[in-house]
């Protein structure tokens, strides 16, 4: 079974998928927040064998959510729960800068940070979250 990470945004959300052994993150593809959003996110649930979901929360600096983000993360966790998998927030302080500063190191090999951005923030999100899990013994491989 797979993680999957999410760095939600008001018009699209960057995706992020582990390896079957919940070692490496890899950004997976942004999608747009729009009508078919939840159908494409349970499409790669499915096809990925997804067991837990890991929604970046954007916290300040003194780790408290603004009013604004908790709203958004309490409708996409409402739109989440039906799905029956288990929902996780995680830390994504500095995670879009740390995605833009590796796509500009990488640009010489074509990545363009545009959108992109997004789906490696996401990647940094699950990285992190699984670095956790392997710190404390929790997932066995």
């Amino acid at each position: 079974m797979r993680k999957l990470a999410l760095d939600i945004g008001h018009k699209r959300s960057g995706v992020a998928i582990s390896d079957e052994w919940n070692l490496v993150a890899t950004p997976l593809e942004v999608l747009k927040r729009n009508k078919k959003w939840v159908d494409e996110l349970r499409n790669i649930l499915s096809r990925y064998q997804v067991d837990e979901i890991i929604i970046g929360l954007p916290t300040s600096l003194r780790g408290s959510v603004s009013p604004e983000n908790r709203k958004l993360l309490d409708n996409v966790s409402a739109i989440l729960g039906p799905l029956g998998i288990p929902v996780r927030t995680w830390d994504e302080r500095y995670t879009t800068t740390m995605a833009e500063k590796a796509m500009r190191e990488r640009e010489i090999l074509g990545w363009k940070i545009g959108k992109k951005v997004d789906m490696v923030a996401a990647a940094f999100i699950l990285q992190s979250y699984l670095d956790y899990l392997r710190g404390k013994g929790g997932e066995k491989t």
